[in-house]
């Protein structure tokens, strides 16, 4: 089965290393939660994948805290046959 859909997020780089690796040393208390309830809607999807695109980064929206940061574009590959029901893009 291929990967057949992704979308992209600008995340504030320094989200990065909680997302992707799972340490969360560097977040205060209110940035790791909002790390989690962003995180929870999209762990829903079976098999998605995380890539950091190696392209350089923006200063624009991040779209986790809604604030100006430097941002990296952050793409979620997941499968379109296996979205949950009722399960939408713009539910975060």
């Amino acid at each position: 089965m291929n990967i057949n859909d992704y979308y992209d997020f600008e995340i504030a780089e320094h989200f990065l290393p909680a997302l992707i690796n799972g340490d969360d040393s560097g977040l205060t208390n209110d940035e790791s939660k909002l790390l989690d309830e962003f995180a929870d809607h999209w762990q829903s999807l079976d098999s998605a994948t995380w890539d950091v695109l190696p392209v350089g980064t923006d200063f624009t929206v991040d779209y986790i805290t809604g604030l100006f940061a430097t941002t990296k574009t952050v793409r979620l590959y997941y499968y379109n046959d296996k979205l949950p029901a009722n399960w939408t893009l713009d539910a975060y």
